[in-house]
């Protein structure tokens, strides 16, 4: 879990159903870590109690990038496309 940049215990949290919720961008960075697909995304966002969103640009680029051939999984390259897009969130700090 060292790589999302987050606790192990955040994972467990979204995978056991814990009733402590982990933020949407806690998910988001565990899906990357973990080279996750799309579909795999959407399920662990679903978990965690979250959905991409079409009206998010945000969530957009993400699903852009889970979807690409071969998929974009780097935080640098990710935080490269959102801030080309003036989204100011940077998924590789921490």
């Amino acid at each position: 879990m060292r790589r999302a940049g987050v606790a192990r215990q955040n994972y467990h949290k979204i995978v056991s159903g814990d009733s402590m919720p982990v933020t949407k961008r806690t998910a988001i960075r565990f899906c990357f870590a973990l080279h996750l697909s799309l579909s795999e995304s959407e399920a662990m966002l679903k978990a965690a109690g979250y959905a991409f969103s079409d009206a998010i640009a945000e969530d957009v680029i993400l699903k852009a990038c889970l979807a690409a051939e071969p998929p974009v999984h780097s935080f640098a390259d990710l935080d490269g496309l959102l801030a080309v897009y003036g989204i100011g969130y940077s998924y590789g700090a921490e």
